[in-house]
């Protein structure tokens, strides 16, 4: 990815970066369905209460 040598100190610093970037593009684009939706605390609340577990 770089052309340099990197400690591994830097490498972690650099994925810590990527992390936080990927991180707050991925709760901007959520952010924007749900406004999109129209989903709301309400409907968060109804999957809460929902039983996720398939009938056996």
């Amino acid at each position: 990815m770089f052309n340099r040598p990197m400690s591994e100190a830097e490498v972690g610093q650099v994925r810590d970066l990527l992390t936080d970037f990927y991180s707050e593009k991925l709760l901007t684009e959520v952010d924007e369905v749900v406004a999109e939706k129209g989903i709301t605390e309400a409907d968060y609340e109804k999957l809460r209460q929902t039983s996720q577990r398939s009938p056996q």
